[in-house]
């Protein structure tokens, strides 16, 4: 097998749409699009699985018409084979660019599973292995070296299976040691579980060569903090390394950021630590007004709800808030700072306009000290 994943990187190539060469592509995709008509239920299996078949033959004559040395425009044939009334996506990584995945699709039963197929130069050998798939989208590939002569590479497939909501998953594959088929050592239900909606990538983490998984989710406490649809939430950060039996949680952290802190300063008041809540804020005789105001006194879920935060801003630095307090709800605006690289609570102003649908101005932000702060990290 040596030599016949390259690893190094190449320059970017211009990917162009082409035609097939002969009428041969165009009698595989219409056998294939009769067959799938045809498909009884939603398996991908028995008598089902001869379209699927029929698209991964056309899928490599137009692989091997790229060549081994044009596989990094291999997206182009997923343009070819939709053209042809099929459908696919197609996934390939830029560093091990002699392997090729393509994810066919039943394209009139939607919600039918799949077939994966992995193409992979073994020398001048064009090879191919297929491997059952819920019904997914948004395939990603990753490849590398192992160095190990049982399992030389390694292939890990991120997709997103789409049964009503939209799950991250994963499939992990073992090259044997004569380069011939791939060993399925993880997939869904014997892997890493990942919440809906969550997002999923392969990333070095300590530039070793090899990938972990990075997950990102959304996280829904059950605690007084509550947040209301289309504002900022909590976000867990989940990295996975890689070990013998696959990938496995190595660490898990909340992302720092007013959100969060605020999680944090409700939680604080609630347990009457007060020096810790304190350490929250810039100014901390503020903290004297907190408690007056009866904030933590109320442990219900829904005592501190975000509301709204920072228009137009992806990640802001001001939420609006309705906390239930000794007088009742009231609703507040929170600026957020950087000290100490760390997030902390500026100030708290109240909100004038408290009218259903309004969007009171809140005071300035002075950002200028958090993005100092962020400069000298």
């Amino acid at each position: 097998m040596a030599g016949a994943i390259l690893v190094r990187p190449a320059p970017a190539q211009t990917i162009k749409p082409w035609a097939p060469a002969s009428d041969t592509l165009l009698q595989l995709a219409s056998n294939a699009r009769v067959r799938f008509q045809k498909q009884l239920g939603d398996s991908a299996t028995g008598g089902n699985y001869e379209a699927f078949d029929l698209v991964s033959q056309a899928a490599r004559r137009l692989l091997r018409a790229l060549g081994r040395d044009n596989v990094r425009q291999a997206h182009a044939i997923e343009g070819t084979l939709d053209s042809l009334g099929l459908d696919t996506e197609v996934a390939y990584d830029p560093l091990s660019p002699t392997t090729v995945f393509v994810l066919v699709r039943n394209p009139f039963r939607p919600g039918s599973d799949a077939i994966g197929y992995l193409y992979w130069y073994r020398g001048s050998d064009l090879r191919v292995q297929g491997v059952g798939f819920p019904p997914s989208i948004n395939p990603r590939l990753r490849v590398w070296w192992t160095g190990r002569q049982d399992a030389p590479y390694e292939a890990g497939v991120l997709f997103d299976i789409k049964r009503g909501v939209r799950q991250p998953a994963l499939k992990l594959f073992r090259m044997t040691s004569t380069g011939h088929f791939w060993n399925l050592i993880q997939y869904e239900g014997k892997g890493p579980h990942f919440e809906v909606n969550s997002e999923a990538q392969f990333a070095d983490v300590n530039r070793d060569g090899l990938p972990e998984l990075l997950v990102f989710s959304r996280l829904q406490p059950d605690s007084t903090l509550e947040v209301a649809p289309g504002a900022p939430g909590l976000v867990n950060e989940l990295v996975y390394t890689e070990r013998a039996e696959g990938f496995v949680l190595h660490d898990l952290r909340t992302l720092p950021g007013p959100v969060h802190t605020l999680f944090l300063f409700g939680d604080l008041l609630a347990k009457r630590q007060h020096e810790r809540a304190r350490q929250l804020l810039l100014k901390p005789e503020r903290l004297t007004e907190a408690i007056t105001r009866g904030w933590g006194n109320d442990t219900g879920r829904g005592a501190w709800l975000v509301e709204y935060a920072e228009p137009n801003q992806a990640w802001p630095e001001w939420l609006a808030l309705k906390v239930r307090e000794k007088g009742g709800s009231k609703r507040w605006i929170f600026h957020f700072t950087i000290r100490d690289g760390r997030w902390i609570i500026r100030d708290w102003l109240p909100v004038v306009d408290s009218r259903p649908g309004a969007t009171p101005a809140p005071a300035p932000s002075d950002t200028s000290r958090a993005r100092r702060a962020r400069a000298r990290k």
